[in-house]
């Protein structure tokens, strides 16, 4: 009984390891090479947008768009009030509509892919509905479709509908505010 009982168990092992083996996931990685010039010297942020591409910011490059074949990159353009307000890039966010966020050490960016126009989001000292610092660290979006901004004076959340922001910020004499602006 005992030597049928360890057979039986011996047998149920194999079988549960075959089967662990089988559904394992192989990953593999391709190597991509960038294109000519200093591109990718240094990414500091990487974000998929729902068409399958993928978007990396680079401290002095700008961003770039890598749709598995080809790197297409977006840089600042003093002549084109649309382009990309500047090459100081922190991070890159898709959100959940297609729009692509760019923080940089000037405001906050917005790009239209379908345009490839960016609208420019800025710090404005006598609009306390205006982003609360320019230099944006962290994009990230809630499971409402909130987006939220990170900056190096606090944490704003935006209305996407009026383009105004809500400012959270520390308050000395209130304990349940930010513990430190600098987010």
């Amino acid at each position: 009984m005992k030597t049928r009982l360890l057979i039986f168990f011996v047998a149920f092992l194999l079988l549960l390891w075959k089967t662990f083996l089988s559904s394992a996931q192989e990953v593999t990685f391709n190597r991509v090479f960038p294109p000519e010039g200093p591109y990718f010297r240094m990414i500091n942020g990487v974000t998929q947008d729902s068409q399958g591409y993928m978007w990396f910011s680079s401290y002095g490059i700008g961003i770039s768009r890598y749709d598995g074949y080809h790197v297409t990159i977006f840089r600042n353009d003093p002549r084109d009030p649309g382009s990309l307000a500047s090459n100081n890039v922190v991070c890159v966010f898709a959100d959940h509509n297609g729009m692509i966020w760019v923080g940089t050490q000037s405001g906050l960016d917005r790009m239209d892919p379908a345009t490839g126009i960016f609208t420019h989001f800025r710090y404005k000292a006598e609009n306390p509905n205006s982003l609360s610092n320019d230099t944006v660290n962290a994009i990230l979006e809630d499971h409402d479709g909130t987006i939220w901004f990170v900056t190096e004076n606090g944490l704003n959340r935006m209305d996407i509908k009026t383009g105004t922001f809500t400012r959270y910020q520390q308050n000395q004499n209130d304990a349940t505010t930010l513990s430190c602006n600098r987010v």
